[in-house]
């Protein structure tokens, strides 16, 4: 029999967040306010004290990430940051909170929206992970004044190098729950901002794997649980769409070629404008007569109008809720092409979810108030041009299925645009 005497401590990883007597104690803490598990039953007082805020300085180390599945094609870069790095990084933050988090929270379900308004930038300053991705997101989405070579290679160096310590952080054994939570959602967004399908698939995956023990209480993140679970499944929807354009990037320049692509000269347009043009192509659109060459065509014209309606978005004064509307109609009408020549088609179940994704998102999008008529009018529009393509071009069975929500939805955006035009 093994002498008590002689046994050895088991291993703990050292407590990195928790209240302060489960740190002291280096036991696991379950954080739970106003008084931790561990606390409570010992009749103790629980105390918490003020998150930290993160500092990441320039010889910071960061190993070897082989063993990270959605990181493979990111090397581990020398240290690229110089003084401007802060002041850098604080800029990335504003505009993910004043571009980025408003575009995004357009793009779901209004139970979504506090996700990416609030919750995301208020674990920036408390967790390390999230606080790279969102300064990779922002430095990847804001505009470079100087569009040189050189600074665009540098902006793409400094992108992969915030993006690979994140992985690195959610790959430690010690990940904060926070960041487990959030971080592989940002990763996504990241991926698909960049147009790597793949990369994107792997990190939607472990969003979805890791929702469940990321439940709030004991051991589970400070995430409410009703924004990650309406985040996760605007994710899976949105993917449902996107799988059919998205292409495998060259793994060594795709960074940079996202970042060149976000720096081209902007051609300005308004939403009227691209609407226009989509009234235009669909008014001459016959899925049963495409050839290939047309289906090329038609993929270089979706792409351009993306192109205009990403560029456009973050610079235009129209509201951006307009913008995402518009981008849901990119997206429909890549979907919509001839199935038996399109590159890549997800699976009937994934056409039901996607197709579902839109018609929910125009129905949320007509309960909206926009305080100016013309982008009460704009947004009307382009919402009953996407029911228009749902209503002609997607699956007939589908369509059966929801013949009842397409003619209501249909039939609100003309009274709502009826509405709008007698009151000028």
């Amino acid at each position: 029999m093994l002498d008590p005497s002689k046994r050895k401590k088991a291993f703990s990883p050292k407590v990195r967040t928790g209240c302060d007597v489960c740190k002291k104690r280096r036991i696991k803490c379950d954080e739970a306010k106003p008084r931790c598990f561990r606390c409570k039953r010992r009749g103790l007082q629980c105390h918490y004290s003020a998150p930290k805020v993160w500092i990441f300085e320039a010889h910071s180390s960061t190993q070897e990430l082989g063993a990270v599945g959605p990181s493979a094609s990111f090397q581990v870069l020398a240290p690229v940051f110089d003084d401007t790095t802060h002041a850098e990084e604080r800029q990335a933050l504003q505009f993910f909170v004043s571009s980025i988090a408003p575009w995004m929270a357009d793009h779901g379900a209004p139970n979504a929206r506090g996700f990416w308004v609030a919750t995301v930038p208020k674990m920036y300053h408390a967790v390390p992970a999230t606080r790279h991705l969102v300064t990779a997101l922002g430095l990847l989405e804001m505009r470079i004044a100087n569009t040189g070579s050189d600074v665009l290679i540098q902006r793409s160096m400094k992108i992969t190098q915030h993006y690979t310590k994140a992985l690195h952080e959610m790959a430690s054994p010690a990940a904060n729950r926070d960041d487990m939570a959030v971080g592989p959602i940002l990763a996504w967004l990241l991926e698909v901002f960049m147009n790597n399908g793949p990369s994107a698939a792997i990190h939607a995956h472990a969003a979805r794997k890791l929702a469940p023990e990321m439940r709030n209480g004991r051991g589970g993140s400070g995430v409410p649980q009703c924004e990650l679970d309406a985040v996760i499944f605007n994710m899976l929807r949105s993917r449902a769409l996107r799988g059919r354009c998205d292409l495998q990037p060259c793994q060594d320049t795709y960074v940079a070629e996202a970042v060149t692509w976000r720096n081209k000269p902007i051609e300005k347009k308004s939403t009227v404008e691209i609407r226009r043009a989509f009234e235009d192509y669909f008014e001459k659109f016959s899925p049963q007569t495409m050839t290939s060459d047309d289906v090329v065509a038609a993929e270089e014209f979706i792409t351009r109008c993306e192109s205009d309606i990403l560029a456009n978005a973050y610079l235009s004064d129209e509201a951006s809720v307009t913008f995402s509307a518009l981008h849901f109609l990119c997206m429909l009408s890549m979907f919509v092409l001839p199935q038996d020549i399109v590159k890549y088609f997800p699976g009937t179940a994934s056409v039901a979810c996607g197709l579902d994704f839109v018609l929910e998102s125009c129905e949320n999008m007509l309960e909206l108030r926009l305080p100016r008529q013309s982008d009460q009018e704009s947004l009307q529009e382009i919402v009953g041009l996407n029911i228009h393509v749902l209503g002609l071009f997607a699956p007939k069975g589908w369509q059966r299925r929801r013949s009842d929500r397409l003619i209501r939805v249909a039939c609100m955006s003309r009274k709502s645009l009826k509405s709008i035009r007698e009151t000028r």
